[in-house]
């Protein structure tokens, strides 16, 4: 081997650290950040079925939806971790860290070979700049501002793995390609197309918009330079499209976003000036970040001369002509192409009740990454031969300064991911009008305990959406601590506006009934307790507690009037087998004792003394066993002669 086949080889592992090395920076403080709201909580630490890898477990989450989603891929990456790393937050952060370092990988092997097997017309100026020009522009991509979400973010591991199965599926496709050309064994040439099935599935069962994926693969073929004839375009791409339309249908089948954006109805006006909207802004957004946060307030276009609709129409032209300029300049295009597609679902062209998010952005920024491999190659051309290695010098230092400026701004980024108040702080920030914005900081200034702010945080939600069913239900049910009345007012006015059908609200304004007639027995109005209970009742028979707390008035009220001991045992017979508390329990004893039937108030103490005992609380065990011995000696004297 001569010495310049060997000194062709370190560019490629050189810019292999590189790109770990920015990855490293910018992400690795990831590690040591809790959970980050409440969806990822609900996917991690409170998702029973990722706590062990059993069979039914697993048959879970093949079969079922996690929130509003179907996406088991995700679901089971999160349960490997869970035996990996228990509920700690770093080890699953590690590993959105990783498959986004996979990704950059990815990306970085797909601009080297599109540049070395597609643009072919001349010769690369010198054996290292293909390596660098798809090097930097993977390092684009792998430090962007819009990808700090879905890496940060566990719950955000949805693209990242639609992203890794969407890179899988095009290289696969590219290799079946290849050597169906060059004559390859047909079963080796059958594998690597199933392979870029199965890449094309886990995608599709990762995230929905991983349906545009077949697009991608098409507009792969149509642009590569030894286009296949149309009707093997078709043949073989016929399983992904299927893929894709079986995902568009169990989306639509779940129907999580129905009626969440009614005034803009697939295919009217005011859709279509949405999509604009959302397109211009999503541009916006990659091109200048500025202020990034978790939620964004949704768009509402009202007319067509807007000016953010203008901008997306003009936007969209202008994407036009690039493709046309850029017609010869094949993996600027393919690109180019992959961006549109990618970029097209999240522009509202795939209904979805967020308008606008980072994350969204993750999988367009690919087709970004390769449209700026194809065009960085040419700068190696526009110098003359005598200048050529200064004007690839000036490109690459231009590179590499866009780069550090990224890892900068970047890294800012990820600061704001350390906790929840910061992050929400932020997100209040980038979008004061947002309620969403302002119902999280509320909700996390509550869990810290700052709870005066929390309540100025959910007025400002209220104030800007007075409709806002969620931000009703959680400031009324912290206002339920604190014996407001108003907690009764905002819960009616959450159940209202659902029809009476989130059970969250219903228990919610249960707990505020309960709340108030606790008030009202310490004031002494019994019979506005008990209506109150009656209440609480009504509008959540599955909740406990109001049954227990009336029964046990019922039977101990010092107003004769409202003391009912057959009523009391009614009441506490019915709340005994939902009881499931010790303290629960020991107050059904009580009831039971006070109307002397103590057979079954020594069930129920008994019963609260096993939970209580199973539970380690040995301080609580040791008063309910006094509690079982009193009510066994006061029983066997009443059946004493």
């Amino acid at each position: 081997m001569d010495r310049g086949s060997r000194g062709n080889r370190w560019p490629v592992p050189v810019a292999l650290c590189a790109l770990a090395y920015v990855v490293g920076v910018v992400f690795f403080p990831i590690v040591g950040f809790p959970f980050i709201a409440s969806d990822s909580l609900l996917h991690v630490t409170e998702n029973p079925s990722i706590r062990a890898l059993t069979w039914e477990n697993v048959k879970h989450i093949l079969t079922s939806r996690c929130l509003t989603s179907y996406y088991p891929v995700r679901t089971l990456t999160l349960a490997v971790d869970y035996q990996l790393w228990g509920p700690t937050a770093g080890g699953f952060k590690l590993t959105n860290g990783l498959i986004h370092l996979a990704n950059t990988y990815l990306v970085f092997w797909l601009i080297l070979r599109l540049l070395r097997q597609w643009d072919t017309s001349v010769g690369s100026p010198k054996a290292w700049w293909d390596v660098a020009v798809a090097g930097v522009a993977a390092g684009l991509f792998a430090v962007y501002p819009v990808v700090v979400e879905p890496v940060t973010w566990v719950s955000g591991r949805e693209e990242l793995l639609m992203t890794l199965g969407a890179l899988g599926c095009v290289h696969f496709h590219l290799s079946a390609r290849r050597w169906s050309r060059e004559g390859g064994k047909p079963r080796r040439v059958l594998v690597l197309y199933l392979a870029a099935i199965l890449c094309c599935a886990a995608a599709c069962l990762s995230n929905a918009v991983a349906a545009v994926i077949p697009l991608v693969v098409v507009a792969c073929d149509a642009v590569m330079p030894e286009r296949p004839k149309a009707w093997k375009i078709v043949r073989d791409s016929l399983p992904l499209l299927v893929l894709g339309i079986v995902t568009i249908a169990i989306k639509m089948g779940a129907g999580d976003d129905a009626g969440l954006i009614g005034e803009a109805a697939p295919f009217s006006a005011e859709r279509l000036m949405l999509v604009l909207n959302v397109y211009w802004v999503n541009l916006r957004m990659l091109v200048l970040p500025g202020e990034l946060g978790i939620s964004y307030s949704p768009l509402r276009p009202e007319s067509f001369l807007e000016g953010e609709v203008v901008l997306g129409a003009f936007a969209i032209g202008m994407t036009c002509a690039a493709l046309w300029l850029l017609r010869r300049r094949r993996v600027a295009v393919f690109g180019l192409l992959w961006f549109v597609i990618a970029l097209g679902p999240s522009s509202q062209i795939m209904v979805h009740h967020i308008h606008l998010a980072d994350r969204f952005l993750y999988f367009p920024l690919v087709g970004a990454a390769i449209a700026a491999g194809g065009c960085l190659r040419r700068l190696g051309y526009l110098a003359s031969e005598r200048h050529a290695r200064m004007g690839m010098a000036a490109a690459g230092v231009a590179g590499l300064v866009a780069v550090f400026l990224l890892i900068r701004f970047s890294a800012h980024q990820v600061h704001f991911w350390r906790d929840s108040i910061v992050l929400w702080e932020q997100t209040v920030k980038a979008a004061p009008d947002n309620p969403v914005a302002h119902r999280g900081l509320a909700i996390s200034l509550a869990r810290a305990g700052q709870i005066d702010q929390a309540f100025e945080e959910f007025e400002v939600a209220l104030r800007l959406n007075p409709d806002y069913t969620f931000a009703l239900g959680d400031y009324a049910f912290y206002l339920v601590n604190r014996q407001d009345l108003k907690a009764i007012e905002l819960a009616e006015r959450g159940c209202e506006l659902t029809g009476w059908k989130d059970p969250d609200l219903r228990s919610t304004l249960a707990g505020a009934y309960i709340s108030r007639a606790d008030t009202l027995c310490q004031e002494g109005d019994f019979r506005a307790a008990l209506e109150c209970y009656a209440k609480a009742i009504e509008t959540d028979p599955g909740y406990e507690r109001p049954w227990t707390q009336s029964a046990f008035l019922r039977a101990t009220c010092p107003d004769p009037e409202l003391r009912d001991p057959a009523k009391a045992a009614q009441l506490a017979d019915r709340a005994l087998p939902m009881a499931a508390k010790p303290g629960q329990l020991s107050v059904l004893g009580e009831t039971y004792a006070a109307i002397g039937q103590f057979d079954k108030a020594v069930g129920a103490v008994a019963k609260g003394l096993r939970l209580a005992q199973a539970a380690g609380e040995r301080e609580l065990a040791r008063d309910l066993q006094r509690q079982l011995d009193r009510y066994r000696a006061q029983g066997s004297q009443q059946k004493s002669p």
